[in-house]
Parts: C-alpha cells; sequence; structure tokens
C-alpha cells in the first residue's frame, strides 16, 4: 500500500500521513514506543498489536486504517484515493468480489 501511495504524494506524504494517524489514533502502543524510521510504513502499527487480545487488535487495526484512509481521502480526494487503494484491498482479500474499475 504504502509503495502506491509514494507514486501519488511521495514518501513524506506517506510517511506524515502514518505518523499523523498514529498519533490521532494512539496505536503505536505504550509511551516512548518510537516508529523506527528505516522500517517501512505500518510495521510499527503491526508490532505494537503483536500479542493483543484478537479483539483489541482488529479495534485498533480498523481505527488506524479508517483514519489513514480519511485523512488521504481529504487530502487527495475520494475518487483517487479509491482508485489506488482497490488493488490494495483486493490483494489482501482474494476471496472478495471484483468490483468495477473507476472512470
Amino acid at each position: 500500500m504504502a509503495v502506491r501511495l509514494a507514486s501519488v504524494i511521495g514518501e513524506g506524504g506517506v510517511d506524515a500521513l502514518y505518523a499523523r494517524c498514529l498519533h490521532l489514533q494512539r496505536v503505536a502502543g505504550p509511551p516512548g514506543d518510537a516508529r523506527n524510521a528505516a522500517a517501512p510504513p505500518f510495521d510499527a502499527v503491526r508490532a505494537s498489536l503483536e500479542g493483543r487480545d484478537r479483539s483489541e487488535v482488529l479495534a485498533a487495526s480498523t481505527a488506524f486504517f479508517d483514519a489513514f484512509v480519511t485523512l488521504l481521502g481529504s487530502l487527495i480526494g475520494e475518487a483517487l484515493t479509491a482508485r489506488l487503494l482497490s488493488p490494495v484491498w483486493a490483494e489482501e482479500r482474494p476471496d472478495a468480489p471484483p468490483q468495477e474499475p473507476l472512470p
């Protein structure tokens, strides 16, 4: 997902969105849990959720990605956001029915 987004908003844009969503959602873990600047985006979220209860992981990851997509949509528009992310969502859910391409 980060690679697709970086083609439009740049790596710095992806990192800024990521950092803003972490701040808004407080998903990063306990205070002092800093993100490794060399780690690909979202690895810190994944790592911070390891070992937590399944329902807590689902709620936290859903809130983070909802905030991420909402913030991205407010910056580049909902149509472009959907166009960029629909192939990524299809890769993540191969059992999902195919969606019509956006015009």
